[in-house]
């Protein structure tokens, strides 16, 4: 091969590898709060510095769904996340639909990205969020417009 096309070859190989990356969005982590922090918050609780999450990103959304009981989930089963910009960045995430069968994973539906908090380091950021906490459509709060 010559060497410019073991130079091509080599980057191909990094894109292809850095498209495949596992982001962990849906694992269980800790936002560092006892049961979660979320008895009697209307806030979700983002941990930003998670080791467990390859994002560092840990997320205890709060339900904005009318249909979606507080406690559905236990309120107290973060969840690794990732900022984003738009759903696609959020389809490897986790679900119980998810081929591995992992009974330890909390989202039955898809991840969207969505604004999780209007308060704090991450005030109206995107990130990936379970559907089973939104309800339709997703709009941006109106702090963040």
């Amino acid at each position: 091969m010559t060497r410019k096309l073991r130079w091509a070859v080599a980057i191909l190989a990094v894109a292809a590898l850095a498209a495949c990356e596992d982001k962990g969005i849906g694992r269980l982590c800790d936002v560092g709060i006892p049961d979660g922090g979320m008895m009697g918050t209307s806030e979700s609780i983002i941990n930003g510095a998670a080791l467990e999450c390859v994002s560092r990103v840990c997320l205890a959304a709060v339900p904005n769904a009318p249909t979606v009981p507080p406690t559905q989930y236990g309120g107290e089963s973060p969840q690794c996340s990732a900022t984003c910009s738009s759903d696609d960045d959020c389809s490897d995430g986790l679900t119980t639909k998810d081929a591995t069968g992992n009974k330890a994973l909390f989202c039955k539906t898809s991840f969207k990205c969505a604004v999780a908090t209007t308060v704090g380091p991450f005030k109206c950021k995107k990130l990936c969020t379970c559907g089973d906490y939104l309800a339709s459509p997703i709009q941006t709060p109106a702090a963040c417009q």
